[in-house]
């Protein structure tokens, strides 16, 4: 079975995404395996030309959202804390239990971390303070696994 590809060659001036490409410039989109290639292509005109209209903005390059960041901070404390108590919890009674819930809970932290931080990148806000805080969580889920090992 063969499969075709259609190229369609684009007038001088006119684009596939985006209006604003110069007209000196011609450009061949093709259906199927070159259409990336083509937004790509559109993206590199736009910044030297300086559409600013026309490119997209992932996220914020300054980060900067302090309720966002206090939303993030409480969240892993109140996790950290949670945490916390378990390991005391393990520490005075050595039941394994409590030893294995440390690790777990931080790990669930940081699992809740990561499922708000696409909940925020979908919303189009500053994700990347939420990713922070799971990978925190899931650093400190690493450090704190030989106590479910001394536990068991």
């Amino acid at each position: 079975m063969s499969t075709r590809r259609y190229v369609m060659r684009l007038q001088p001036g006119a684009h596939a995404t985006c209006p604003k490409q110069g007209p000196a410039d011609s450009s061949y989109l093709a259906l199927g395996g070159l259409a990336e290639l083509c937004r790509i292509r559109c993206l590199f005109h736009h910044v030297s030309m300086g559409h600013s209209e026309c490119m997209t903005n992932d996220v914020e390059k300054r980060w900067r959202d302090p309720a966002a960041f206090r939303a993030a901070v409480r969240y892993a404390v109140a996790v950290i804390a949670v945490a916390g108590v378990a390991l005391v919890v393990y520490a005075l009674t050595k039941e394994v239990t409590a030893g294995v819930l440390v690790p777990a809970i931080l790990f669930g932290g940081g699992l809740g971390a990561f499922i708000r931080t696409y909940q925020v990148w979908r919303a189009e806000g500053t994700w990347p303070i939420w990713q922070g805080a799971g990978w925190f969580l899931f650093a400190l889920f690493l450090v704190t696994l030989p106590v479910a090992g001394s536990a068991l």
